[in-house]
């Protein structure tokens, strides 16, 4: 699995196949050293992402890319799509957060179907992407009352993805990893990182 066509399978999920994305710029997200202390990894580093009031930790200091998607959960809508990835070719992770649609762009995508409906949707969009790709695992979450989905899946090239995604409103935020070995999946390291992802605005997300 290689960043660039980890970059295809979100904005599958994201999007209706066939719309793409234009880059717009990119640069470092801000972050600061971790010290390895409590259950982050020695070295790891925080990710603050403003764009969705929340911060993650990662490996290393990731690369920033902001783009448009034209086919935002396969409507209409435009949206803004704030990338934070830690590439290593074959292993990385990756978080990324939208822009909140305002309410006629809202009107638009609940007309299409309900929260779960959208979810399996971006599930299957992103297994589309890839013909051949299988399913390995799926389930409903919820995160401080906020519906999503994980799932894990291989692609033909044997490489294996883990997806976490949900729902703050209609803004949609991601985390994914991937490896060589479905084991690598659930380890130390793709926990933690998993587990560290937070609101910073915690009392606006609680309601």
């Amino acid at each position: 699995m290689c960043r660039l066509v980890m970059i295809l399978q979100l904005t599958a999920l994201l999007c209706l196949s066939g719309f793409g994305c234009g880059k717009k710029d990119s640069g470092g997200g801000s972050g600061d050293s971790g010290s390895g202390s409590g259950q982050m990894p020695a070295g790891w580093v925080k990710v603050s992402m403003p764009e969705g009031r929340c911060e993650v930790w990662m490996p290393a200091q990731p690369k920033r890319e902001v783009s448009t998607l034209e086919g935002y959960l396969a409507s209409s809508v435009p949206v803004k799509n704030y990338l934070y990835m830690h590439d290593l070719d074959i292993r990385g992770y990756m978080a990324n957060v939208t822009s909140v649609p305002d309410a006629k762009q809202e009107a638009i995508i609940k007309s299409l179907g309900d929260v779960d409906h959208h979810l399996k949707g971006a599930r299957d969009r992103a297994l589309n992407q890839e013909p051949g790709s299988k399913l390995l695992s799926d389930k409903a979450i919820e995160f401080r009352n906020c519906p999503g989905r994980e799932f894990q899946f291989q692609s033909p090239d044997g490489g294996v993805n883990r997806f976490r995604y949900f729902f703050v409103g209609w803004q949609l935020s991601a985390l994914a990893t991937w490896a060589p070995k479905q084991e690598e999946l659930t380890s130390k390291d793709a926990e933690a990182f998993f587990d560290s992802f937070k609101f910073t605005d915690v009392a606006s997300k609680d309601k």
